[in-house]
């Protein structure tokens, strides 16, 4: 019975409630506190520390709140099941992994002496493809260029040209992709860096030079006052260990080495030396390490930074037999220098020339002959008579066929037969550095006249050459819509600058310089009368010059 009370207490409706109390006697006040006094006794609590709250009456589920329970979630799998049956998941689909390419370019420059090289970093993706259904492939190709590092050197003025130097370094990356499968090859990139040391060097003062002079006599500062004076770039090539090395091992004699050695460094750093010639190259930009030369001796030498010698790098061979009877093309080495010093002497003799013979086997008392090593091909004759004085001393510009006696010449007219070989050289060799019309060489002519300034020309100049650093600079000359250039040879407008930047003279010629023709310099026409040699050419006769067709 009290079950099924409980039951229906549990499970009855409010009016059921409301009517089973209705039924039943209320208790009185006084009931009550004494039920809740109880409570509390056995509870061991207060009346005043007690919260009273009413509480509602909860229903209690149907007997049969399980079963339904039950069936719902039997429903729910039985659906979710035949959803899954009823769709089939798409095939994956082959996924397209482009290559990532990350590409380092390195410049380097040259602080100093040190070579300067520009590194640029280039990348080419090409798409292979799918061949099949299994694989598929994305590749990277790389090509590589490389523009060769060059320098024409001007032997009269001792500048140089530079032309910048790029090396590209290509990464490779290779993505693979399977298809039908849910796995992926991820594209590997390689990135390669090419990194070179580079060796900030701090320019010396005057007062430096002189002072390190002073300290190290006898002993000239040759590469840092050629600096200071602005007769080479602060960033011209220094000559490298490895270098000197290389031309140790692919040469026959020292005088060859020593040419060599000057074509990568004109400038040595020191030279030197008390009854022979001491000559160094400071390798690492320091003297910690450095190449010393003797031309005298016909020995190179490394020396640490304390000067002992650190390695033997070259010393001429010890004749053990008889010397062989064949006579050496040249006797010894000299410079353009002592050249002029030999053209001073009024008694010049025969054995004058001792001291620039390789060995005394080389010295001959009738017939010699030395290379010029700083003037490329150039060499100086000397032959004696008779009676023992010189019959002939003739200085040889192998390259030009130019040849001058320096004996019977005066020194003035040798350094005038110099400067002019010296000049027609670096012009015939200086490398062009940029390409401008007939028409365009008129036009400045017109609107500048002798005004005519080397900015005039930045137009028609490469990015790559730079004013500052180059005394010879020469354009092409081509074809232009009205005038038209002569078909017998080429045309050159080259421009000489001097030290402060100024033009000094604007030339037209052709390859060899047989035909010239000066753009600003004023000369004599016709009395007192002074032009220029451009409008000299057009007015005689109404001729045509030489460079128009």
């Amino acid at each position: 019975m009290k079950r099924n009370l409980r039951d229906i207490m549990h499970s009855a409706d409010e009016k059921t409630v409301e009517r089973i109390a209705d039924r039943g006697n209320a208790a009185d006040s006084e009931t009550k506190d004494r039920i809740l006094s109880k409570c509390l006794t056995r509870m061991d609590n207060d009346a005043e520390q007690i919260e009273i709250f009413t509480a509602e009456p909860v229903r209690r589920a149907p007997r049969f709140a399980g079963a339904l329970i039950a069936a719902a979630s039997l429903f729910i799998i039985i659906g979710a099941v035949g959803l899954a049956l009823k769709f089939k998941s798409p095939a994956p689909k082959p996924v397209d992994v482009s290559p990532i390419i990350a590409a380092t370019g390195t410049t380097e420059s040259s602080t100093g002496e040190e070579y300067r090289i520009v590194d640029t970093t280039e990348t080419k993706a090409v798409s292979i493809p799918e061949a099949s259904t299994k694989s598929a492939e994305t590749a990277v190709t790389t090509v590589t260029t490389k523009n060769e590092l060059w320098k024409s050197t001007v032997p009269a003025l001792g500048d140089h040209i530079y032309r910048t130097t790029t090396t590209a370094v290509y990464p490779k990356t290779t993505a693979k992709t399977t298809k039908n499968s849910s796995r992926t090859t991820t594209a590997r990139t390689t990135t390669k860096t090419v990194t070179t040391a580079k060796t900030n060097e701090n320019r010396m003062t005057l007062a430096e030079i002189e002072e390190w002079e002073h300290k190290n006599v006898p002993s000239e500062l040759v590469r840092e006052r050629a600096i200071l004076n602005g007769v080479i770039s602060a960033d011209s090539p220094r000559i490298t260990l490895a270098q000197v090395k290389q031309i140790i091992a692919e040469s026959s004699n020292f005088s060859d080495m020593r040419r060599k050695m000057q074509n990568i460094q004109p400038y040595a750093d020191v030279v030197g030396g008390s009854g022979v010639t001491l000559i160094e190259y400071w390798v690492n930009g320091s003297r910690n390490d450095y190449v010393l030369l003797c031309p005298e001796a016909e020995y190179i030498h490394l020396m640490n930074e304390r000067g002992k010698k650190a390695e033997e790098l070259y010393t001429p061979p010890r004749v053990t037999t008889q010397p062989v009877t064949n006579k050496p093309e040249y006797a010894g080495a000299i410079t353009i220098n002592d050249v002029f010093e030999l053209s001073k002497k009024a008694d010049l003799q025969i054995s004058d020339f001792r001291r620039y013979c390789s060995s005394d086997d080389h010295y001959d008392e009738k017939s010699m002959k030395f290379h010029v090593y700083d003037r490329g091909d150039w060499y100086l004759k000397v032959e004696s008579n008779n009676s023992g004085g010189i019959a002939i001393c003739s200085l040889v510009d192998n390259v030009g066929k130019h040849s001058i006696d320096i004996y019977r010449n005066s020194y003035d007219d040798v350094l005038n037969a110099v400067n002019e070989w010296t000049f027609t050289q670096a012009i015939t060799e200086a490398p062009l550095a940029g390409t401008l019309t007939l028409d365009d060489v008129i036009r400045l002519h017109n609107e500048k006249g002798e005004n005519l300034n080397a900015s005039d020309l930045s137009p028609y100049t490469n990015k790559n050459l730079s004013f500052a650093y180059n005394s010879v600079v020469k354009y092409k000359v081509i074809d232009g819509e009205n005038n038209k250039v002569t078909k017998d040879s080429n045309v050159y407008l080259t421009l000489v600058l001097g030290n402060g930047r100024p033009l000094i003279t604007a030339m037209l010629h052709n390859n060899d310089l047989s035909h010239t023709t000066d753009m600003i310099n004023l000369v004599d026409y016709g009395g007192s009368e002074k032009i220029t040699q451009f409008d000299a050419e057009w007015s005689r006769n109404c001729e045509k010059p030489w460079f128009i067709e």
